[in-house]
């Protein structure tokens, strides 16, 4: 333990083992780091109620860092931010063996501004989606730009998310990024992807119905429709077109009826095509 109600210098490696509890009140001044140390090393929680500057002395600034301040971690399994990489601003997904579930921890819901990166590493977020779920708390509802959850569905696909306290919001992404997470009946309005996402229950069916739009249409949209919940085979997904004047393939609806299962169509102002 390390208390001082004085000043602190060092000219070399000044170490504080989170374990333990430091206090320092006064100025703590660290000499210049070397080929191989940093000049100060912390495990542990930072707290200050002052100025904290790193690297740069220059005045009115609460936090100045010179050099790199992001951190990447690699994920293979499902994760969540709180167990144990709460901090790393960059999570590099490899979704080869399996779909992958990244939930946003409370700790980093409540860092004002920290922002996330989910990147799909390998390129295989088409075939195992990458979905990514606030942690809900008692007192807060968090969603992702309104949406409880918001996945990567294209290869290589990246997203950065930004946090005001209270939820999630997309601050830049890569293609692909305009889709919708649906329990009820749609329109389509633009997205990219549409995600149908429906309860496993033994009562009644809860199909779901979604009509590709006139706008869509005449602005040749490439749109994936996917069975998110995997009860497709249970709830069926029935994609229609708005009015007369178009078709799927020659026919007025298509189906998906297997769990898991989706399919993607493409206009060229004249008629709807499935093209995967």
């Amino acid at each position: 333990r390390l208390q001082v109600a004085g000043n602190i210098k060092s000219e070399k490696l000044l170490q504080v083992d989170g374990t333990g509890q430091s206090y320092v009140k006064g100025t703590l001044n660290v000499g210049e780091k070397t080929d191989s140390e940093p000049a100060l090393d912390i495990s542990g929680k930072v707290t200050a109620s002052g100025t904290v500057r790193i690297g740069d002395s220059e005045e009115n600034v609460n936090l100045r860092v010179s050099g790199s301040q992001y951190s990447a971690k690699n994920i293979t399994e499902n994760v969540d931010t709180t167990d144990g990489i709460t901090g790393d601003d960059t999570l590099l997904v490899d979704s080869t063996a399996r779909e992958i579930t990244v939930t946003l921890g409370t700790n980093d819901l409540n860092s004002v501004g920290k922002e996330i990166i989910v990147k799909d590493k390998a390129g295989n977020a088409s075939e195992n989606n990458i979905t990514i779920i606030p942690e809900q708390e008692d007192d807060k509802d968090p969603h992702v730009d309104g949406e409880e959850s918001y996945t990567l569905w294209k290869d290589y696909q990246s997203v950065t998310l930004r946090t005001d306290g209270n939820s999630w919001f997309v601050v830049s992404s890569t293609e692909g990024a305009d889709q919708r997470t649906v329990s009820d009946d749609i329109i389509t309005n633009g997205e990219d992807a549409v995600f149908v996402q429906t309860e496993d229950t033994d009562e009644d069916q809860n199909n779901v119905t979604v009509t590709l739009s006139k706008k869509d249409f005449q602005n040749q949209r490439r749109i994936m429709i996917k069975d998110k919940s995997g009860n497709a085979g249970t709830d069926t997904i029935k994609i229609q077109t708005e009015g007369d004047n178009a078709q799927i393939d020659g026919n007025d609806s298509i189906s998906i009826d297997e769990d898991g299962d989706s399919v993607t169509v493409v206009s060229d102002g004249e008629e709807w095509y499935v093209v995967e």
